[in-house]
């Protein structure tokens, strides 16, 4: 049982650091500004993976593993793969409008926003409700006397694969500073990473 949620609270992390820059991104351009729309591509892709991933044996198994412990946790599975869906659906619909932004087809501030700040605010929304579950395990299950059973990995873990790109993703993030508007500025050179190309960006495939 320890093993499923240090997995989960371990992608949970993950997950969080990239809502934040997300967070970020969506500020400065809600201001204005142009963030760097590629790594903004990167990261919601990135959270997309994620969610996807949220009906296999990863949470499966942590929810099956709740249940077992309290029934009163069976309804979960439904709740979260219904909000992973919304997540999935509305983060190819934010992928749809910043691939165009790329491609140099004029998008208005708005048509980005509106999806993109639902789509922050439901992630979030997803991870409070995630953390809520386990803490209210914790309050009811102090004494887990039941084994761990050993985690056996999958072929190709796609939990793993996340852990992996969230890490390339924070990388490129910490090559780079924020001004005081939310905009992206290289640290080595100090000039503006969306205004002249030069943002390392991250191709993470189909």
């Amino acid at each position: 049982m320890s093993t499923a949620i240090d997995r989960f609270q371990a992608g949970q992390r993950n997950v969080q650091r990239l809502l934040d820059v997300f967070s970020n991104q969506l500020r400065a351009f809600a201001r204005g500004r142009t963030p760097d729309m590629l790594l903004m591509h990167d990261i919601v892709d990135c959270l997309n993976r994620y969610a996807a991933i949220g009906d296999d044996a990863y949470e499966g198994e942590l929810i099956d593993a709740l249940t077992q412990a309290d029934d009163r946790f069976a309804p979960a599975r439904l709740v979260l793969t219904t909000e992973h869906e919304a997540i999935i659906e509305l983060g190819e619909r934010c992928l749809a409008l910043i691939e165009d932004m790329i491609g140099s087809i004029v998008v208005s501030r708005s048509a980005l926003l509106t999806p993109a700040r639902r789509y922050l605010r439901i992630y979030q929304e997803h991870l409070r409700r995630e953390r809520s579950y386990l803490q209210r395990h914790r309050h009811r299950s102090t004494d887990d006397t039941a084994p761990d059973r050993p985690y056996r990995p999958l072929p190709r873990d796609p939990l793993e694969e996340f852990t992996d790109l969230c890490e390339r993703i924070t990388q490129t993030v910490e090559h780079l500073e924020t001004d005081e508007f939310g905009l992206s500025v290289c640290a080595a050179c100090g000039s503006d990473a969306t205004s002249n190309g030069n943002a390392q960006t991250l191709p993470l495939g189909s």
